[in-house]
């Protein structure tokens, strides 16, 4: 847009055109220089690629060398390490920056084909982009807490351990190949305070049915069959846990929600006053980690997604494959204190 400004000096009057420039993109694709971690990381891959692209590895140093201004991560595997098995094929996973738009994301893929892959990657292997996939993860902290260890309160030592759990997934998860192992975390909770006397966390694996959902989206009031895939597997049902459980939607005009059959991996349809709704609404398969839904149709959901939680086999360690990352639930992670006061009474 532009805008006139007339200036009289000694009577004699001048008009100008003042030009002023407005924002139509914002810019995108900047970054802070490479620290000496990320160089120590990436320098040996990069010079074991070559200016080539044979292995995973390959495409991995290529294209953050390349494009590192836009991306935060970049995970590759070959069609043979898919699900399912696709021979022919490498795919690629890109964890963009925040800040970039879903054109320049197209643009950065469309480069990575024309300008990487169709001169240095083998001819008769096509590059398929998939997105990354966010398995959620629900810690739940309880911990025995003595009051005369420590000026702290139980409530502020339970906010302290929170931080912690956030600052553990920002510095060690949230890209792809990032390993949760639980005692890891559970060591930087111990050491926090020496008032904390013991810690435990319980953990649940979440992914998310909703209008964006990966492989498909959810549809409201249309009955459709569903699958979710897990980066682990789920525990076996028993008699006694729930293995599989979902967040709130609407059923035949009733809260509802899902939940595994004890001792089976059949899913059910609970209302609030815990009756069920529908006695088979599809399965688990514990070993392959997938949830599996038929005919399902929620007339509406609470917020944007419904939450699938299911307790992996292995808490202690979960390894996201392919373009699977790990990201916290903060909603539905806490930390619960105990009082121990490690007093011992004797009675002669």
């Amino acid at each position: 847009p532009s805008s006139s400004l007339s200036v009289t000096h000694n009577a004699v009057t001048s008009s100008y055109t003042i030009n002023v420039d407005t924002t139509v993109t914002e810019s995108a694709g900047g970054s802070y220089k490479e620290g000496i971690e990320s160089i120590r990381l990436n320098a040996p891959i990069q010079f074991a690629s070559q200016q080539r692209m044979v292995t995973a590895e390959d495409y991995k140093a290529q294209i953050s060398t390349n494009y590192s201004s836009y991306l935060d991560d970049v995970s590759a595997w070959g069609g043979a390490d898919n699900v399912p098995v696709t021979y022919g094929k490498v795919f690629v996973g890109l964890k963009f920056k925040d800040s970039i738009s879903s054109a320049t994301k197209q643009v950065v893929k469309d480069g990575i084909k024309s300008e990487l892959t169709d001169n240095l990657a083998i001819m008769s292997i096509d590059t398929e982009f998939s997105d990354p996939i966010s398995c959620y993860l629900e810690i739940d902290i309880s911990f025995n807490f003595d009051p005369d260890l420590t000026n702290k309160t139980i409530q502020t030592t339970q906010s302290d351990i929170m931080n912690i759990v956030n600052n553990y997934f920002k510095d060690n998860l949230q890209k792809f190949e990032k390993v949760f192992r639980r005692s890891n975390l559970i060591s930087l909770i111990d050491d926090l305070d020496i008032a904390i006397l013991n810690s435990r966390a319980d953990v649940k694996m979440q992914l998310r049915l909703g209008e964006n959902s990966l492989p498909k989206p959810l549809s409201i009031n249309i009955s459709q069959d569903y699958e979710l895939a897990f980066p682990t597997p789920i525990a076996v049902a028993d008699d006694v846990h729930i293995r599989v459980e979902s967040s709130r939607f609407t059923y035949n005009s009733r809260t509802c929600n899902i939940k595994n059959k004890l001792s089976s991996n059949v899913l059910q349809i609970y209302n609030s006053d815990g009756e069920i709704e529908v006695d088979n609404i599809g399965s688990f398969d514990a070993g392959n980690g997938t949830i599996n839904l038929v005919g399902f149709k929620p007339s509406a959901i609470e917020g944007s997604s419904i939450k699938f939680s299911a307790v992996p086999s292995n808490e202690s360690t979960i390894a996201p494959l392919r373009n699977y990352i790990l990201e916290l639930d903060t909603s539905l992670s806490s930390a619960t204190g105990a009082f121990d006061y490690q007093n011992t009474k004797v009675t002669l």
